[in-house]
């Protein structure tokens, strides 16, 4: 039941000193305005006491709470350039970031493209709190269920209506499955998870191109393969800088076929491209420059190769903005170590020293695209000069 309004008490002191300074500063219309506006006041606060409780909760499912809280976790990333360092980049020429905007639009109208940015976002955040066992079932729940309608898309064929959805949603499987070591057995030293995604990738780019329609995403996927082209002539030993130049500068070309030549040598290229234009995206893209020579000579674990994808995995675990990346790679360099042999044990030195805490690559350094000034301030400006006598130099403490 309400309660009945109360009336103001004409006889009251305190209404009638308050009439009393009213009327000497208001007119008789002036008073009898205010009057009504504040037993209209008056009336308001009663039926707001009388309204029923505010609900404390709105009786949000659960799961539908940790949707949003993933979801805006992702655009955090995105608005802080995590995304960015994943080797997703956004326009050399622009702040923004096309990549992310164009994952987002898509998202939105696809429940699996969705479920593989939610479960990526929530890796992230598993990343940053282990303990969180609520983001750990998460991560797990929603990936699962985006591999296993990604997996029946392909099979069932790349069409004009979901080529994009595809290739977008491979993107996020790739970084999950090399991260997360998605592989029988790791005894056997295998280090083949930081490489089939990115071949995989690729492949599905090959069937989805002709029906990716957005204009400034297929000129940002052209710029990148652009920069990954090295021709298979003395052109490839134009070499940056000569930092990793010592993993191969016992190589025998007589000793070895072309392929097999031309493999060790981009793979090395590669490396020295990473620490003179030190992009952290770069560092991510190695895997999938690689030549398929030089996988297949990975699948055998042949040491140099071996060596080689170490000196990789102590540049992912240098890089801050991948931090989600550096504890995988600190995993994976303890294994390919175990099983490496031990006359090529030496050639790994300043890994180990990395690994220990010694600086390789400085990613409070990376330089921005297309801006040469910020060359000179590099940290490995200087480098360039040394030649290869002076690599030791180049770990920091």
């Amino acid at each position: 039941m309400s309660r009945p309004v109360s009336q103001p008490n004409p006889a009251s002191p305190l209404l009638s000193d308050f009439s009393g300074t009213l009327s000497s500063a208001l007119s008789t219309d002036q008073l009898v305005h205010s009057d009504s506006a504040w037993r209209q006041r008056l009336l308001y606060i009663t039926n707001q006491r009388n309204a029923p409780p505010i609900p404390i909760s709105m009786n949000t499912p659960p799961e539908r709470l940790i949707e949003f809280r993933l979801f805006h976790h992702y655009v955090q990333m995105t608005q802080k350039g995590t995304i960015n360092s994943l080797g997703q980049v956004a326009s050399p020429k622009s702040s923004k970031n096309p990549w992310s905007d164009w994952i987002l639009r898509l998202a939105i109208e696809s429940p699996n493209l969705m479920d593989a940015l939610l479960g990526f976002a929530a890796f992230h955040l598993r990343h940053l709190n282990a303990s969180d066992k609520e983001i750990t079932e998460a991560a797990h729940r929603y990936m699962m269920r985006a591999i296993v309608e990604h997996a029946d898309q392909v099979r069932k064929g790349i069409t004009a209506e979901n080529a994009e959805v595809v290739f977008a949603t491979s993107t996020f499987i790739a970084f999950h499955v090399a991260s997360e070591r998605l592989t029988p057995d790791e005894k056997d030293g295998s280090m083949m998870h930081w490489f089939q995604p990115w071949d995989g990738i690729r492949a599905l780019l090959v069937a989805c191109w002709e029906h990716i329609k957005v204009d400034e995403i297929r000129r940002l996927i052209q710029y990148e393969h652009a920069l990954e082209i090295v021709p298979m002539t003395d052109a490839a030993w134009v070499k940056p800088t000569p930092i990793f130049d010592f993993l191969i500068e016992d190589l025998n070309p007589d000793s070895v076929d072309g392929e097999t030549m031309h493999a060790y040598t981009t793979a090395v290229y590669y490396l020295n491209k990473i620490v003179t234009m030190p992009l952290a995206r770069h560092v991510l893209k190695f895997s999938g420059m690689v030549s398929k020579r030089f996988l297949e000579l990975v699948l055998k674990k042949e040491p140099r190769a071996m060596c080689i994808v170490g000196y990789h995995l102590i540049l992912v675990k240098q890089v801050d903005s991948i931090v989600w990346l550096q504890h995988s790679a600190k995993r994976d360099f303890a294994i390919l170590l175990e099983h490496l042999p031990e006359e090529w044990k030496p050639k790994m030195a300043l890994a180990v020293e990395g690994f220990r805490g010694a600086l390789i690559f400085d990613d409070t350094q990376i330089m921005k695209e297309d801006d040469d000034s910020s060359k000179e301030h590099s940290p490995f400006h200087q480098r360039e000069e040394m030649g290869t006598n002076s690599r030791a130099s180049w770990v920091e403490r």
